[in-house]
């Protein structure tokens, strides 16, 4: 079993303690979910169960269903909530099971949450007598639909 040795952050002369990595991931989420009301953690097994590894074994009696949440097997459609969650300020934890099954949620990780960058919201409203235009490319303004009258 893997042990981490957890030192004082101040450099004081207290006790250290041996900590196995889940003893550690289970103490800083914790840490973290007290301190942020935005943190929550989403992914299969982790609230009743606690994962297979029970590394989160007792979070959802302290912290409730609403920010301990077991999702569907799914993994690309959790990371999916973890994305839009994030976008909308929240601070998700995506527990992935298995690390064989993070290419399953390979599209959400390289194209949806390493391309978002924050904007301020808008609201896109058309002009009267145009159509819509959608973009066709994220790096460009151009859209499918153009305007039907060419003077403009």
């Amino acid at each position: 079993m893997s042990m981490l040795r957890a030192e004082p952050a101040e450099g004081g002369r207290a006790a250290t303690r041996d900590l196995t990595f889940g003893q550690a991931i289970k103490e800083a989420l914790a840490h973290e979910m007290r301190r942020d009301p935005r943190v929550f953690i989403i992914g299969e097994d982790v609230a009743e169960a606690g994962t297979v590894f029970k590394v989160l074994a007792g979070l959802v009696e302290e912290f409730g269903a609403k920010r301990v949440l077991d999702s569907p097997i799914s993994e690309a459609g959790i990371t999916g909530i973890g994305v839009g969650a994030a976008m909308t300020g929240m601070r998700p934890v995506v527990d992935i099971m298995f690390g064989d099954f993070i290419t399953l949620a390979m599209d959400q990780i390289v194209n949806q949450a390493a391309k978002v960058q924050p904007e301020p919201a808008r609201v896109a409203r058309p002009r009267p007598g145009t159509e819509g235009r959608a973009p066709l490319h994220p790096g460009r303004r151009q859209g499918a639909a153009r305007d039907r009258d060419p003077r403009r």
